[in-house]
């Protein structure tokens, strides 16, 4: 599998001497400071350009995630005497330079950048005159909602405008709905948003991609069974939760209401691990504001409990 750099999710180098490119991606786990100061200090020529971002992968480990451009084609044991020995490097896959640079940025809200980027596809205004005037955007009091209803061709200055509004600081409140197939738990919170004209996002499973989320403040997680790696499920509620990714970028997690519907109850989900680790499993468990079973329930008193829950909004 390959991550929007394009480089492989998994930490071994795989090129031979033969491989020669000027854009590459990399990525160092547990960074020492020594390190980073190392990367830092890299000079032009050879590295035109370099960026950062600093991420926490789902098992807890701290990495940088990377991106650098040469001022020519370099080759693979080149530019492997430059980095740490631990550094994975791939070629850039992505075939947008933009891509594989904003995928390094994705959690990262001051990313490091040194030198000057080279678009492959330059067209309309340059980077800096995009994020100037995301970032006016944002401090004039602009929603995020706002600037994709104003700019809905503009997926740059979208994503720039992403990257600067203010993260969620409050721990997201979540009701659990659960009940066999049929019982109306969808039917009901799709009917009580509508009638309200509550902004929301429906995310189905399959897949880690949340396209089409724009920042709603209620997320409604369909036909949820142990989705997502618990990390991620209880970064996802906390306070300053990381970006969400979407394809060609990310978007931050705003969303203040999330609601998941699953056919098995809390205690069925994650069942791996609740013996290994029961504290993680605890921490599920403390996220879920309110639950309701709705199996005998009718549709109107599932609607009673979910309008309940968003009478906030």
């Amino acid at each position: 599998m390959t991550n929007e750099c394009g480089s492989h999710e998994k930490h071994n180098n795989t090129h031979g001497s033969g491989s020669r490119a000027i854009n590459w991606c990399w990525t160092l786990n547990n960074p020492t400071d020594e390190e980073i100061s190392a990367i830092q200090s890299f000079s032009d020529p050879p590295v035109h350009y370099l960026t950062y971002g600093r991420e926490t992968g789902d098992e807890g480990t701290p990495h940088l995630q990377g991106y650098l451009q040469f001022d020519k084609r370099k080759t693979f044991p080149f530019i492997k005497s430059l980095f740490p020995r631990r550094t994975h490097l791939e070629v850039q896959k992505a075939r947008d330079n933009k891509q594989a640079r904003e995928y390094c940025h994705k959690e990262d809200q001051e990313p490091y950048e040194k030198g000057d980027f080279k678009d492959n596809h330059p067209k309309g205004p340059s980077a800096a005159e995009t994020r100037r005037k995301a970032y006016a955007d944002i401090k004039r009091g602009k929603s995020l909602q706002e600037i994709i209803d104003d700019n809905p061709e503009e997926l740059s200055y979208i994503h720039q405008a992403a990257r600067y509004a203010p993260a969620r600081t409050l721990p997201a409140k979540v009701l659990y709905l659960h009940g066999k197939t049929g019982c109306g738990k969808t039917t009901s919170t799709l009917n009580v948003l509508l009638k309200h004209d509550l902004q929301f996002f429906k995310k189905m499973p399959g897949t880690h991609w949340f396209d089409g989320y724009t920042g709603q403040p209620v997320m409604v997680l369909e036909e949820f069974q142990s989705c997502f790696t618990l990390t991620k499920f209880l970064s996802m509620c906390d306070p300053y939760p990381p970006q969400l990714e979407v394809k060609g970028g990310t978007m931050p997690n705003r969303s203040t209401h999330i609601i998941i519907c699953s056919n098995s109850g809390p205690f069925l989900q994650y069942q791996d691990v609740q013996d290994k680790r029961p504290a993680s499993y605890a921490a599920f468990l403390r996220r879920i504001s309110q639950e309701h079973d709705c199996s005998h329930m009718t549709h109107e008193e599932i609607e009673r409990h979910i309008t309940s829950f968003l009478t906030e909004l």
